[in-house]
Protein backbone atom coordinates (compact mmCIF):
# COMPACT_ATOMS: atom_id res chain seq x y z
CA UNK A 1 0.00 0.00 0.00
CA UNK A 2 1.66 3.76 -1.12
CA UNK A 3 -0.28 5.40 1.10
CA UNK A 4 -0.67 4.59 4.87
CA UNK A 5 -3.65 6.56 5.41
CA UNK A 6 -6.38 8.93 3.27
CA UNK A 7 -9.62 10.77 4.19
CA UNK A 8 -12.67 10.43 2.38
CA UNK A 9 -16.29 11.70 2.36
CA UNK A 10 -19.30 9.35 2.68
CA UNK A 11 -22.87 10.47 1.77
CA UNK A 12 -23.80 7.68 0.31
CA UNK A 13 -21.06 5.07 0.19
CA UNK A 14 -17.99 7.07 -0.83
CA UNK A 15 -15.76 5.52 2.19
CA UNK A 16 -16.66 1.85 3.15
CA UNK A 17 -17.70 0.52 -0.37
CA UNK A 18 -14.46 1.71 -1.93
CA UNK A 19 -12.43 -0.14 1.09
CA UNK A 20 -14.28 -2.93 0.74
CA UNK A 21 -13.04 -3.40 -3.42
CA UNK A 22 -9.88 -2.21 -1.99
CA UNK A 23 -9.22 -4.63 0.36
CA UNK A 24 -8.45 -2.20 3.18
CA UNK A 25 -9.92 -0.89 6.56
CA UNK A 26 -12.12 2.09 6.69
CA UNK A 27 -14.10 4.22 9.24
CA UNK A 28 -17.32 6.08 8.65
CA UNK A 29 -17.59 8.17 12.01
CA UNK A 30 -21.11 9.10 13.37
CA UNK A 31 -22.00 11.95 11.96
CA UNK A 32 -20.54 15.21 12.01
CA UNK A 33 -17.85 13.95 14.80
CA UNK A 34 -15.62 15.31 12.45
CA UNK A 35 -16.60 18.66 11.43
CA UNK A 36 -16.73 19.69 7.55
CA UNK A 37 -15.00 23.28 7.88
CA UNK A 38 -12.91 23.60 4.69
CA UNK A 39 -14.56 21.11 2.62
CA UNK A 40 -17.04 21.45 0.11
CA UNK A 41 -20.28 20.06 0.96
CA UNK A 42 -22.64 18.62 -0.57
CA UNK A 43 -25.22 17.08 1.55
CA UNK A 44 -25.57 18.93 5.00
CA UNK A 45 -27.57 16.41 6.39
CA UNK A 46 -25.06 12.84 5.33
CA UNK A 47 -21.83 14.56 4.29
CA UNK A 48 -19.35 12.44 6.83
CA UNK A 49 -15.11 12.88 7.14
CA UNK A 50 -14.06 9.37 7.58
CA UNK A 51 -10.53 7.29 6.83
CA UNK A 52 -8.96 5.00 5.12
CA UNK A 53 -5.94 2.74 6.26
CA UNK A 54 -3.83 -0.39 6.40
CA UNK A 55 -5.41 -1.93 9.15
CA UNK A 56 -7.44 -1.26 12.04
CA UNK A 57 -4.46 -0.07 14.70
CA UNK A 58 -3.85 2.67 11.90
CA UNK A 59 -7.33 4.13 11.81
CA UNK A 60 -6.29 5.29 15.74
CA UNK A 61 -4.28 7.72 14.31
CA UNK A 62 -6.67 9.97 12.21
CA UNK A 63 -9.18 9.20 15.17
CA UNK A 64 -6.54 11.08 17.57
CA UNK A 65 -5.87 13.61 15.77
CA UNK A 66 -9.79 14.60 15.01
CA UNK A 67 -10.01 13.97 18.80
CA UNK A 68 -12.50 11.36 18.68
CA UNK A 69 -13.86 9.81 21.55
CA UNK A 70 -15.66 6.94 22.71
CA UNK A 71 -18.32 7.66 25.15
CA UNK A 72 -17.60 4.66 27.13
CA UNK A 73 -13.63 3.04 27.55
CA UNK A 74 -13.76 0.39 25.47
CA UNK A 75 -13.10 -2.60 27.73
CA UNK A 76 -12.44 -6.86 27.20
CA UNK A 77 -15.15 -8.77 26.66
CA UNK A 78 -15.57 -12.60 26.64
CA UNK A 79 -16.55 -14.15 23.16
CA UNK A 80 -19.28 -15.84 24.82
CA UNK A 81 -20.81 -12.80 25.84
CA UNK A 82 -20.61 -11.29 22.59
CA UNK A 83 -24.33 -11.07 20.34
CA UNK A 84 -23.71 -10.24 16.59
CA UNK A 85 -26.55 -9.42 14.47
CA UNK A 86 -26.02 -10.84 11.03
CA UNK A 87 -28.18 -8.36 8.52
CA UNK A 88 -29.06 -8.61 4.92
CA UNK A 89 -31.13 -5.83 4.43
CA UNK A 90 -33.59 -5.94 2.02
CA UNK A 91 -31.01 -5.00 -0.78
CA UNK A 92 -30.04 -8.70 -0.08
CA UNK A 93 -31.10 -9.56 -3.72
CA UNK A 94 -28.60 -7.01 -4.99
CA UNK A 95 -25.83 -9.46 -3.92
CA UNK A 96 -23.52 -11.08 -5.90
CA UNK A 97 -21.42 -14.31 -5.12
CA UNK A 98 -18.23 -12.61 -3.43
CA UNK A 99 -20.60 -10.73 -0.65
CA UNK A 100 -22.66 -13.73 -0.26
CA UNK A 101 -19.90 -16.18 0.66
CA UNK A 102 -18.10 -13.12 2.84
CA UNK A 103 -21.03 -13.18 4.50
CA UNK A 104 -21.59 -16.84 4.92
CA UNK A 105 -17.72 -17.21 6.19
CA UNK A 106 -18.15 -14.55 8.58
CA UNK A 107 -20.74 -16.18 10.65
CA UNK A 108 -19.16 -19.42 10.38
CA UNK A 109 -15.82 -17.73 12.07
CA UNK A 110 -17.53 -15.90 14.32
CA UNK A 111 -19.99 -19.19 15.03
CA UNK A 112 -15.99 -21.64 15.64
CA UNK A 113 -15.47 -18.73 18.14
CA UNK A 114 -18.07 -19.11 20.36
CA UNK A 115 -19.56 -15.89 19.62
CA UNK A 116 -23.54 -15.78 19.28
CA UNK A 117 -24.61 -15.25 15.71
CA UNK A 118 -28.27 -14.07 14.66
CA UNK A 119 -29.40 -13.47 11.41
CA UNK A 120 -31.82 -10.53 11.65
CA UNK A 121 -34.39 -9.44 9.20
CA UNK A 122 -35.78 -6.04 9.54
CA UNK A 123 -39.02 -5.05 9.88
CA UNK A 124 -41.69 -4.04 6.92
CA UNK A 125 -40.90 -0.47 7.52
CA UNK A 126 -37.60 -1.06 5.73
CA UNK A 127 -38.91 -3.29 3.11
CA UNK A 128 -39.42 -0.67 0.46
CA UNK A 129 -36.99 0.14 -1.08
CA UNK A 130 -37.94 2.29 -3.65
CA UNK A 131 -39.09 4.60 -0.83
CA UNK A 132 -35.66 4.57 0.65
CA UNK A 133 -34.56 5.47 -2.40
CA UNK A 134 -36.40 8.34 -3.11
CA UNK A 135 -35.87 9.22 0.14
CA UNK A 136 -32.46 9.88 0.05
CA UNK A 137 -32.35 11.61 -3.17
CA UNK A 138 -34.81 13.92 -1.81
CA UNK A 139 -32.38 14.99 0.74
CA UNK A 140 -29.48 14.84 -1.88
CA UNK A 141 -30.91 16.76 -4.56
CA UNK A 142 -32.75 19.74 -2.39
CA UNK A 143 -29.22 19.84 -0.39
CA UNK A 144 -26.75 19.76 -3.71
CA UNK A 145 -29.21 22.17 -5.10
CA UNK A 146 -28.60 24.64 -2.49
CA UNK A 147 -24.58 23.83 -2.24
CA UNK A 148 -23.80 24.39 -5.71
CA UNK A 149 -26.28 27.18 -6.52
CA UNK A 150 -23.59 29.94 -6.41
CA UNK A 151 -21.44 27.73 -9.03
CA UNK A 152 -24.18 26.63 -11.54
CA UNK A 153 -25.50 30.31 -11.47
CA UNK A 154 -22.49 32.16 -12.04
CA UNK A 155 -20.01 29.35 -14.13
CA UNK A 156 -22.38 26.11 -14.84
CA UNK A 157 -20.46 25.06 -18.02
CA UNK A 158 -17.44 24.04 -15.40
CA UNK A 159 -19.67 21.90 -13.23
CA UNK A 160 -19.62 18.28 -14.28
CA UNK A 161 -22.88 17.20 -15.85
CA UNK A 162 -23.94 15.08 -13.51
CA UNK A 163 -24.12 17.84 -10.75
CA UNK A 164 -25.68 19.75 -13.45
CA UNK A 165 -28.35 17.29 -14.27
CA UNK A 166 -28.69 16.97 -10.46
CA UNK A 167 -29.50 20.65 -9.77
CA UNK A 168 -31.68 21.00 -13.05
CA UNK A 169 -33.86 18.46 -12.32
CA UNK A 170 -34.48 19.78 -8.93
CA UNK A 171 -35.07 23.18 -10.13
CA UNK A 172 -37.97 21.64 -12.18
CA UNK A 173 -39.54 20.30 -8.86
CA UNK A 174 -41.40 23.11 -6.96
CA UNK A 175 -42.14 20.99 -4.43
CA UNK A 176 -38.36 19.67 -3.35
CA UNK A 177 -38.30 21.07 -0.09
CA UNK A 178 -41.03 19.54 0.97
CA UNK A 179 -39.99 15.95 -0.27
CA UNK A 180 -36.68 16.78 1.72
CA UNK A 181 -38.99 16.93 5.14
CA UNK A 182 -40.73 14.40 4.65
CA UNK A 183 -37.63 12.48 3.78
CA UNK A 184 -36.43 13.10 6.96
CA UNK A 185 -39.77 13.07 8.98
CA UNK A 186 -39.46 9.21 7.48
CA UNK A 187 -35.79 8.81 8.73
CA UNK A 188 -36.86 10.23 12.28
CA UNK A 189 -39.50 7.50 12.55
CA UNK A 190 -37.01 4.83 10.98
CA UNK A 191 -35.01 5.73 13.76
CA UNK A 192 -36.79 4.65 16.46
CA UNK A 193 -37.78 1.50 15.12
CA UNK A 194 -34.07 0.73 14.68
CA UNK A 195 -32.80 1.57 17.94
CA UNK A 196 -35.13 -1.05 19.47
CA UNK A 197 -33.37 -3.51 17.18
CA UNK A 198 -30.15 -2.41 17.86
CA UNK A 199 -30.06 -2.52 21.50
CA UNK A 200 -30.26 -6.21 21.24
CA UNK A 201 -27.03 -6.69 19.87
CA UNK A 202 -23.22 -5.76 20.37
CA UNK A 203 -22.33 -5.82 16.45
CA UNK A 204 -24.22 -5.53 14.00
CA UNK A 205 -22.46 -6.72 10.37
CA UNK A 206 -24.18 -6.16 7.06
CA UNK A 207 -22.84 -6.23 3.41
CA UNK A 208 -20.58 -3.06 2.37
CA UNK A 209 -20.78 -3.98 -1.48
CA UNK A 210 -22.54 -5.33 -3.92
CA UNK A 211 -19.87 -7.72 -5.02
CA UNK A 212 -16.18 -7.88 -6.12
CA UNK A 213 -15.25 -4.62 -7.52
CA UNK A 214 -16.41 -4.14 -11.14
CA UNK A 215 -13.12 -3.67 -13.59
CA UNK A 216 -12.44 -0.17 -14.87
CA UNK A 217 -12.66 3.23 -13.81
CA UNK A 218 -15.95 3.96 -15.43
CA UNK A 219 -18.09 2.28 -13.07
CA UNK A 220 -17.67 2.85 -9.22
CA UNK A 221 -20.23 0.14 -8.52
CA UNK A 222 -23.64 0.06 -6.27
CA UNK A 223 -23.88 1.75 -2.90
CA UNK A 224 -27.00 -0.08 -2.35
CA UNK A 225 -25.93 -1.07 0.74
CA UNK A 226 -24.51 1.77 2.38
CA UNK A 227 -26.81 4.03 1.83
CA UNK A 228 -28.89 3.11 5.15
CA UNK A 229 -26.25 2.95 7.17
CA UNK A 230 -25.43 6.61 6.45
CA UNK A 231 -28.15 7.25 7.41
CA UNK A 232 -28.61 5.49 10.51
CA UNK A 233 -25.36 6.94 11.97
CA UNK A 234 -26.68 10.41 11.33
CA UNK A 235 -29.76 9.81 12.71
CA UNK A 236 -28.55 7.71 15.60
CA UNK A 237 -26.64 11.02 16.38
CA UNK A 238 -29.16 12.54 17.06
CA UNK A 239 -31.12 10.09 18.99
Amino acid sequence: MQIPLALGVQTGGSVIRPAAYCGIFAMKPTYNAIPTLGQKTVSSTLDTIGFFARSIPDLQLPADAFSLCDDQHPEKVCLRDVSIALVKTPMWSHAGPGTIHAMQKTAVILQNHGVRVEEVSLPDDFDDTDTLTRSQNAIIGAETALAFHEEYHSHKDDLDVSIRNLLENHFKHADAEKARREALDKLAHLRTVFNTIAAKYSVIIAPSAVDEAPMGLGDMGSPVFNTMWTWYTYLLSWG
